[in-house]
């Protein structure tokens, strides 16, 4: 009986582990691109993408969500012209920083060294960066945390941000993998 009991019980905290892991279940999601095939993400189950805009010549923007979640993710794919040439990670990188020093970036800072980090995937190359915004104020439209960058998948250059009023953890986690699950598909 006390074997049966500790048996449970260790299934009970398996199954407790299991469902608090924060693991998501995945799907493909298609992002038509302009001139350039698709962007195919892998979307966490429950997450919404509105696609807007886009055409034969103009890139779409994609608005991604989660009901019951606090964040908002956009991601702006657009195709290489082949005359331009793949992108190098160094003038990648180089714009990012770029981007994360920017004085409206700088003047909103928590901390004002902030950190560009590198966002690699089977086929995405690129880097991001995070902040905490210390101007917010509960209650206001605005976001109390940002991740920003930029990563190219085959012949699309693709810009994110990601918005949320809770602290990093489980969700931006998925966002990020959801960035790096990209590939440029025909």
């Amino acid at each position: 009986m006390i074997m049966s009991s500790a048996r449970a019980l260790g299934l009970v905290v398996v199954a407790i582990l299991v469902t608090c892991s924060g693991a998501w279940a995945v799907q493909p999601r298609r992002i038509p691109v302009a001139n350039g095939g698709a962007l195919e993400v892998q979307m966490p189950d429950g997450w919404v993408a509105d696609v807007q805009g886009g055409g034969a010549s103009s890139a779409p923007t994609v608005q991604m969500t989660a009901p019951g979640h606090d964040f908002a993710m956009t991601v702006a794919p657009i195709a290489i012209p082949p005359s331009a040439g793949k992108p190098s990670r160094e003038r990648i990188r180089a714009a990012v920083e770029q981007l994360a020093t920017t004085p409206e970036i700088k003047a909103r800072a928590e901390d004002p060294s902030v950190t560009v980090r590198e966002l690699g995937g089977a086929q995405a190359s690129g880097y991001y960066f995070s902040v905490t915004d210390k101007t917010w104020k509960a209650g206001t439209d605005e976001y109390h945390y940002m991740t920003q960058g930029a990563f190219v998948v085959g012949n699309v250059a693709v810009n994110f941000i990601y918005l949320s009023n809770t602290a990093p953890g489980p969700d931006l986690d998925a966002a990020l993998d959801l960035l790096r699950s990209a590939r440029n598909a025909p």
